[in-house]
Formats: C-alpha cells, sequence, structure tokens
C-alpha cells in the first residue's frame, strides 16, 4: 500500500550511510490500513524536520493529509520540539502553506512552522 505514495520507493527506508543520527518513521493509518508515511530528522533538541512526508494518493483532497500532519505536528510538541523544518516540492507548497508553514531563507521551498504553542481549533 505505501507504494501508492509519490516518492515513496523500496528504497525509501534505507539508511542514510552519512547521518549519524537515523531517520524516525512514523506511519498514519486510517481503519487498520496504512495510509501515510512520515520521515523525521533531527539533530537538535528543539528542531525536527521532515524529510518526506506522503498520503496515498486515494486519500487525498479529503483533508486527511492534513488531519495527519497536525497529529504528527502534535507529536512532535509532545517530544520537546518548538519548530519544525522542511522542504516543500512545488505541488505541495500550497498545502503546507495552508497549514502555517512559512519561507525561511532565500528558497522559496523552505520553510519552518513553530509548534510550541498549540494552535486555536
Amino acid at each position: 500500500m505505501l507504494d501508492e505514495i509519490e516518492g515513496i520507493t523500496t528504497n525509501s527506508f534505507n539508511i542514510n550511510p552519512y547521518r549519524e543520527i537515523k531517520s524516525l518513521y512514523y506511519l498514519g493509518f486510517q481503519v487498520d490500513l496504512p495510509a501515510c508515511v512520515l520521515e523525521a530528522y533531527s539533530e537538535s533538541v528543539s528542531e525536527v524536520l521532515i524529510l518526506n512526508f506522503g498520503l496515498i494518493s486515494s486519500l487525498q483532497g479529503v483533508g486527511l493529509g492534513k488531519l495527519f500532519l497536525l497529529s504528527f505536528e502534535e507529536l512532535f510538541r509532545n517530544q520537546g520540539y518548538s519548530n519544525i523544518l522542511l522542504t516543500a516540492t512545488p505541488k505541495s507548497l500550497g498545502f503546507y502553506a495552508a497549514m502555517n508553514y512559512v519561507k525561511i531563507g532565500k528558497s522559496e521551498f523552505s520553510l519552518v512552522k513553530n509548534i510550541l504553542n498549540k494552535p486555536n481549533k
């Protein structure tokens, strides 16, 4: 099922030999079936970097990506992180902008979100 997520291949979960700290992988489930995967990495006590986040294509466009990402943000906040960093793709930039990720640096695709304070619902 996870091979239905754009950008996920059989090599997606290989250990990066150039990184001293291993990535952490999280799965999101929809009615007992894997629906999304998130790969995260951190070298800091305050920041976590999302390397990959993907949702099965048949579940896209109905708000599940937002729900999963909010859940992952809550998980990271509970682990003590205050910022999430990521690099968006041109296709995903609007999604992350709608989730209050803002541009950092010179690249239009480098984004950050402060998750220290729980958002108002």
